[in-house]
């Protein structure tokens, strides 16, 4: 079970960031995915035939799951593995041979730097932009600026917790998550404001065909069957379409006077916020004023010393629709 208020989160951030993925052969359901935590993004430039292994390993998984009420976490199968068995397993045909082809060309593969641990050639997954190249165009400019708006749903959150992340936690500074659950009230929000908002596309290399997988996703197959690959535990269930990045974000809430009392009682010295996966060093809270609904607001900044962009959610693509 997930918290009722992270699923705002998600849905906020889908309505924002909402993109045509466009290259699929058929319309694919997409969702997005809160990050908890979210991580910095600045992964190295490829180069020379060579990928990072902070790419790789990031956009390479299957995601577990494609509910937007849960976190992003990787499921332990690599895409393209599961897409090699699938390959394998299927009736040949033409189609299929030319795929099987495709899937061996080295021209697809990347060298991945993993440290320590050799450098293998992997299949290669293409992002639209890399963070330096993202980081200059949306430099000085207001255009992508934005604040995004999560109305908080007035029920709360269980206080006995969720069985998962809550939309408000301290963490140690360990990494101990503590989650402190939201209060019921009416009125209560985050506005989350970046400096740059963006969308930016995930896509495996020419290795992979999409249109063969739609066609040929109910086999014929030698072994298996549409489940072993589209069903709620299939290898293939779920691919990673997009990353949603922000630039310097920080946060303003209004919620309960209880809640911001909470909060603060829970307090530790080295403990950081957590809203969402965004985590804040420092933040205050206040009356507020102007809202006869909400009584206290509580203001977070990570005050980066330069440029940082974050990476806040994810969007999930589900293939389970194309089996038939």
């Amino acid at each position: 079970m997930t918290s009722p208020a992270l699923a705002a989160f998600a849905e906020s951030l889908a309505t924002r960031l909402a993109t045509d993925l466009g290259a699929a052969a058929t319309p694919m359901t997409s969702t997005m995915q809160l990050l908890i935590p979210s991580t910095s993004w600045n992964w190295p430039t490829d180069a020379n035939g060579t990928s990072s292994a902070a790419l790789y390993d990031f956009c390479s998984w299957v995601p577990a799951s494609d509910s937007s009420g849960l976190p992003f976490a990787p499921s332990p199968t690599r895409f393209s593995d599961g897409y090699k068995l699938f390959l394998r397993c299927l009736q040949s045909d033409e189609l299929t041979t030319a795929a099987r082809v495709a899937f061996q060309d080295d021209t697809f593969y990347t060298t991945v730097l993993f440290a320590g641990s050799g450098q293998p050639r992997m299949p290669a997954w293409n992002i639209s932009q890399f963070p330096q190249t993202w980081l200059a165009d949306v430099a000085g400019g207001s255009s992508t600026a934005g604040t995004i708006h999560v109305k908080l749903p007035a029920q709360g959150e269980p206080q006995g917790g969720t069985g998962g992340p809550t939309c408000f936690a301290l963490v140690s500074p360990e990494g101990a998550d503590t989650p402190i659950p939201l209060g019921a009230g009416q009125g209560q929000s985050v506005d989350i404001h970046a400096d740059a908002w963006g969308q930016i596309s995930v896509r495996p290399s020419g290795w992979y065909d999409g249109a063969l997988l739609t066609l040929k996703s109910g086999g014929p197959f030698l072994t298996g069957n549409a489940n072993t690959f589209f069903g709620a535990d299939g290898i293939l269930r779920n691919i990673l379409t997009g990353l949603c990045v922000a630039l310097n974000p920080t946060i303003t809430a209004s919620v309960t006077a209880d809640f911001a009392a909470r909060l603060h009682q829970a307090q530790r010295p080295g403990s950081t916020l957590r809203v969402a996966g965004l985590h804040f060093d420092t933040f205050e809270t206040s009356a507020d004023t102007t809202r006869a609904e909400a009584t206290t607001r509580l203001t977070a900044s990570s005050a980066p010393t330069q440029p940082h962009a974050v990476i806040v959610g994810v969007t999930i693509a589900s293939l389970t629709n194309h089996a038939t």
